[in-house]
């Protein structure tokens, strides 16, 4: 069904018949079916429009980090960050390329702003405490991960994280049980599936 998807979206493209949204949407099809180029190649098409650039982006950027090109991600999403053209998504992405990237303060400034427009969201809240604690500000990880773990307190990411940055503060018995803990429910989730 992909597959059908994917050449419809070409003769539309070849067609000129809505083109911009048919490379947009073939792109995103390339992005979860795993092909990376290819979902660069319509992303990057895309650019220029004012219309769908933007996201096109943010695909290009998603492509990237699955491709395990960081600094590709960053070069894509950096314009629309520095000119606050960036979204809550896009910001996140970005934060998770800058980590990668080895750039921690980068990754805090951009995933604060992420977090302050979707506060309820597990995976930046996650990421920007990780990004806290590298860049190291271990007061406001602990705090974000320990108000994290009252909320989540089965999530093992979360217990792993606030766990590192006790280890980190010199905290080792709670560390240790948070691991502890974190470890029993990935093996208890492990024996579910």
């Amino acid at each position: 069904m992909r597959a059908e998807a994917e050449r419809a979206f070409g003769r539309c493209i070849a067609a000129d018949f809505h083109a911009e949204e048919a490379c947009e949407q073939r792109a995103v099809l390339r992005l979860r079916r795993g092909d990376t180029g290819g979902a660069q190649a319509d992303a990057r098409a895309l650019f220029a429009s004012p219309a769908r650039g933007a996201a096109a982006r943010l695909v290009w950027a998603r492509a990237a980090m699955l491709a395990k090109d960081a600094r590709g991600a960053v070069a894509a999403l950096e314009p629309l960050a520095s000119t606050g053209r960036a979204d809550a998504e896009m910001l996140f992405v970005l934060g998770r390329a800058y980590l990668d990237c080895r750039r921690p303060a980068d990754a805090a400034r951009v995933l604060r702003d992420a977090h302050a427009r979707t506060p309820s969201d597990l995976p930046t809240s996650i990421a920007l405490g990780i990004a806290l604690s590298d860049a190291g500000e271990l007061g406001p990880a602990e705090q974000l991960f320990r108000e994290l773990a009252a909320t989540h307190p089965d999530d093992p990411a979360v217990l792993q994280n606030l766990a590192a940055v006790l280890s980190r503060r010199g905290l080792h018995d709670e560390a240790n049980r948070l691991e502890a803990r974190a470890r029993a429910l990935r093996d208890a989730a492990a024996a579910g599936r």
